[in-house]
């Protein structure tokens, strides 16, 4: 937008020129100023979308090792709970033969009618049991998944 600006006579003899050039002259200035500082924010503003894209990338390759280390976490969990349920299933195993053993010294008559009748009990208490205890850990492992990553979530933020 133009400035008009009335320049007194004792200046125009300075400037030896008339009125109307001078204002050309000072609303050039003004355009300059104008067009400077609006360079100069586009520079600013690009400098700090270059900062906040660093700072994205930065938290992002922050959680992808935290999701990296949580998987392996996850992974040796899932192995030591395998390894936990076949020890379970060894020891149930052991203690349904202990079982199986004195039943067949003590009840000689019906043998097979009562070794099918405990063996089909055995199994389900031992399903049972086996099912509670994975469905335990797979709810404790859902719990810690989910504090890891609200954990995550709230100290990730920049």
């Amino acid at each position: 937008m133009p400035i008009a600006i009335k320049i007194p006579p004792v200046l125009r003899q300075v400037f030896n020129t008339d009125e109307k050039e001078s204002i050309d002259v000072l609303n050039q200035i003004d355009a300059a100023q104008r067009n400077g500082y609006e360079r100069s924010l586009e520079v600013h503003l690009q400098a700090f979308r270059e900062w906040i894209d660093r700072r994205f990338q930065v938290a992002d390759e922050k959680r992808g090792l935290a999701l990296q280390e949580t998987n392996q976490r996850l992974q040796q969990a899932a192995h030591e709970l395998k390894l936990y349920v076949n020890q379970l299933v060894g020891e149930s195993d052991a203690k349904n033969e202990k079982r199986f053993t004195e039943l067949k010294a003590d009840l000689k008559i019906n043998f097979e009618e009562r070794f099918a009748e405990m063996e089909v009990k055995s199994a389900e208490r031992h399903a049972s049991q086996l099912k509670w205890m994975v469905t335990f850990f797979i709810g404790l492992l859902f719990t810690l998944v989910g504090l890891m990553f609200t954990y995550l979530q709230l100290m990730g933020k920049p």
